[in-house]
């Protein structure tokens, strides 16, 4: 276990929690209020804290989990070591996750990030290629003054200094 990862928290009310929370002095991080989730940035950190709506999440309860290389790997590990998990690992938007709780009850988890690092590498190839066919585009508008607005020069100027 590298780190933590999120607190899931349960909610049968996303709108009076959400008033709650800001008056903590937390901040919504991403409103996936349709999907019965509000998740809050807490300080600098990474780890958030999920509101989980019961309407929609009825077996919610809180739980934590934590970050591992690869949970296909560790969930393994620990089941060799006797944990019981509650379902075989799923696919989550970041990559895969596995949830099992401790012998009192409480909600515990594992997930990596297996898909964002493959989107990383992914982006950042992407995004060097649109930098070079824009930039090279940029170069070409300006030296032969082709832009024809005020927007179009202020785009070509952003892909030439901000990409």
């Amino acid at each position: 276990m590298k780190d933590y990862d999120n607190f899931f928290l349960p909610t049968d009310n996303l709108e009076k929690s959400k008033a709650f929370y800001e008056k903590l002095g937390l901040s919504v991080k991403f409103d996936f209020s349709d999907q019965g989730m509000l998740v809050f940035k807490v300080g600098n950190q990474e780890p958030a804290i999920i509101l989980k709506d019961t309407k929609k999440f009825p077996n919610a309860k809180p739980t934590i989990w934590f970050v591992v290389d690869d949970v296909r790997a560790e969930y393994k590990k620990l089941k060799d070591n006797g944990i019981i998990f509650m379902s075989e690992p799923f696919e989550i938007y970041t990559g895969l996750a596995a949830e099992f709780e401790d012998p009192f009850g409480n909600s515990l988890g594992i997930t990596d990030y297996s898909k964002q690092r493959g989107n990383k590498e992914f982006a950042a190839k992407e995004k060097f290629e649109i930098v070079n066919i824009c930039g090279e585009a940029a170069r070409i508008c300006i030296m032969q003054d082709t832009y024809r607005t005020l927007q179009d020069y202020n785009l070509i100027n952003y892909f030439l200094y901000n990409l």
